[in-house]
């Protein structure tokens, strides 16, 4: 669907269903309530959703999305609310690239990537009260912020065997977040982190049973720059 050909300015679509679908837009101001995107049989890595222009999504699934090489949701502008994203996978890109939105109640789970690229890459985005649970990486991390706030936010049961960092942000504000059961298997010598902050606030976060294993530096919470720590717990985390 291209749907710049439209002629409306303002683009709604209710309890759609959508199977390997492409949707395109630069000009358009586009919404979805109450809609499911996924993929099935044989005909998968085929959904694209491009939106540019101001829109949102509401109350949507996306579900069994595989893409290679090229991401399949880049949104700008966009809010995202109680939406759920679950079991995608991805190489070599990006799930979801988001720049100026919104994330709000909102739950990612079992979604899995490799190749380096963050499974959520985002710049000048706010997330709030929204899950991660049960993703990995086999090469990089699952969620990359910069410019944003975190807040409210539970991360769980999340795992890499790679020396990034599971979630990266910069000059991003990170407060009362919950790090659950994650853990980093790293066998090679390098830093990593659960939590990599550069020039960032990180304020009354809760990091419960992590693991971190590698031969190099060992650390959950990783500051670089001016990143400010304030009333951080650690409680039963360890180094492998």
């Amino acid at each position: 669907l291209d749907l710049d050909i439209w002629k409306a300015e303002k683009i709604t679509f209710r309890n759609c269903q959508f199977e390997n679908s492409k949707i395109t837009s630069l000009k358009r101001e586009v919404h979805f309530t109450g809609c499911t995107f996924y993929e099935s049989n044989d005909n998968t890595g085929n959904t694209k959703i491009d939106l540019r222009k101001r829109g949102a999504f509401a109350k949507c699934t996306f579900k069994n999305i595989t893409r290679e090489g090229r991401t399949p949701l880049c949104l700008s502008h966009t809010e995202i609310t109680e939406c759920t994203f679950s079991d995608c996978s991805i190489h070599d890109c990006n799930f979801l690239n988001l720049d100026n939105g919104t994330i709000t109640d909102s739950e990612f789970i079992r979604c899995n990537g490799d190749v380096k690229c963050p499974i959520i890459y985002m710049e000048q985005t706010n997330i709030l009260r929204c899950k991660i649970s049960e993703c990995s990486h086999t090469a990089g991390s699952i969620l990359f912020l910069e410019g944003g706030e975190i807040k409210d936010s539970e991360f769980s049961h999340c795992n890499s065997d790679d020396k990034h960092a599971l979630f990266d942000v910069i000059e991003t504000n990170v407060i009362h977040c919950d790090f659950l059961y994650c853990k980093i298997n790293c066998n090679g010598d390098y830093f990593t982190s659960i939590l990599q902050a550069d020039n960032s606030k990180v304020k009354d976060c809760y990091f419960e049973q992590c693991v971190v294993k590698t031969v190099g530096v060992e650390r959950f919470l990783c500051r670089k720059g001016s990143t400010e720590k304030t009333n951080s717990i650690y409680n039963n985390c360890t180094f492998g």
